[in-house]
């Protein structure tokens, strides 16, 4: 029995069907697919003028991505690197160059630098409401001693109250008084 030859597909038609597939896994965000996809297409050989141009597209969306992220560090545009980011690591994950980890290492550093200034910031405030409570307890003790006539030394007595009301400023009510 004589078999039927089976048809070898051209290397243009592997191409476009393995384009067809890098899309498909780039737009479900399957990074390590479209890698070895883009292997498999960087492999053929003697593809044709279109698939090389779409594969230049490619390198070229990729590098105005990184180019985007770059920029948007120097920047100090959180937001914009937040988006960035995500879109980098979900598209451009695997196989970078120096240049591009050092700009998404750049944009780690941004987050970590936004992390710490934030924290800076609460530890700031807590530290200032910390020092105002305390200020309002000698507020008030001190405006309770001085109306029940416990100290003889008013004059140092009014300026620890205006030290410490200065301090608590609009924090101290009425009621606590």
């Amino acid at each position: 029995m004589v078999g039927k030859a089976k048809k070898v597909p051209t290397v243009n038609a592997k191409a476009r069907a393995l384009l067809s597939q890098l899309d498909d896994a780039r737009s479900l965000g399957l990074v390590l697919a479209a890698t070895r996809l883009c292997s498999d297409i960087a492999g053929l050989a003697e593809v044709d003028r279109e698939t090389q141009e779409r594969l230049e597209e490619q390198a070229e969306l990729r590098r105005s991505l990184f180019a985007q992220l770059d920029q948007a560090v120097m920047a100090q545009d959180t937001q914009q690197v937040r988006k960035l980011y995500a879109r980098v690591n979900a598209k451009a994950a695997y196989e970078r160059t120096e240049e591009e980890d050092a700009i998404v290492s750049r944009a780690a550093d941004h987050f970590a630098d936004q992390a710490r200034a934030t924290q800076e910031s609460i530890m700031a405030k807590v530290a200032a409401e910390r020092a105002a409570a305390d200020a309002i307890t000698r507020v008030v003790n001190i405006l309770k001693n001085l109306n029940q006539g416990r100290y003889r030394n008013m004059r140092e007595q009014v300026e620890t109250l205006v030290r410490y009301g200065e301090v608590a400023g609009k924090r101290v009510t009425v009621q606590q008084i």
